[in-house]
């Protein structure tokens, strides 16, 4: 099944691109690089669940997404900074966003933060989306 083969194969993408930036590069737009590829394998698999719940009605496949969402409520927001930086937009440019080798975050006033990614933690929600999703689509096979 398509969502299956995706699923599992945008899973390895997103490992891939996590133990690049974990490795960290030494030149620090290949590093930017890597984690902007981390963002799309991410987005790709989430989408992979928005399609099996949307298109293949697979109802436990739109709440694996939304136990993601929840945890990574800013995920969304990074992905369209990464995806739109060229495109016109009715946005102010984002301000205090910082990248690092293995998170993204947003500081604010009296040095607090706000992660929209990190990466270990994010990937591990990434594995239960991947599981939750293969196991939903196991279901809706039999």
């Amino acid at each position: 099944m398509y969502y299956r083969e995706g699923a599992r194969f945008w899973l390895k993408a997103s490992e891939l691109q996590r133990m690049r930036c974990l490795e960290g590069a030494g030149d620090s737009d290949m590093a930017r690089a890597d984690l902007n590829f981390y963002v799309v394998a991410v987005h790709r698999i989430r989408e992979i669940a928005r399609m099996a719940a949307d298109r293949g009605r697979i109802p436990d496949a739109r709440k694996a997404l939304k136990d993601f969402d929840t945890a990574w409520p800013r995920f969304e927001e990074l992905r369209n900074l990464e995806e739109h930086t060229t495109g016109p937009s009715g946005k102010e440019p984002p301000y205090g966003i910082w990248y690092f080798r293995d998170l993204v975050a947003e500081w604010g006033p009296g040095g607090s933060a706000s992660y929209l990614i990190r990466l270990n933690e994010t990937q591990e929600s990434v594995r239960k989306l991947a599981e939750a999703l293969e196991h939903a689509l196991e279901r809706n096979l039999k």
